[in-house]
């Protein structure tokens, strides 16, 4: 999922900036998407 993808799924429930903020967090490796195993990861623990 890219940061576009969360946004519109998201967009209508939280702000620009706590969005980037969560995808910055689930995209471990800084590559610009966020995984299946990243998004578990994230929200598992």
């Amino acid at each position: 999922m890219t940061l576009n993808e969360l946004k519109e799924i998201l967009g209508d429930y939280f702000s620009d900036d706590d969005i980037k903020k969560s995808f910055k967090e689930m995209d471990r490796n800084k590559d610009g998407h966020v995984s299946f195993h990243e998004f578990l990861k994230a929200n598992v623990n």
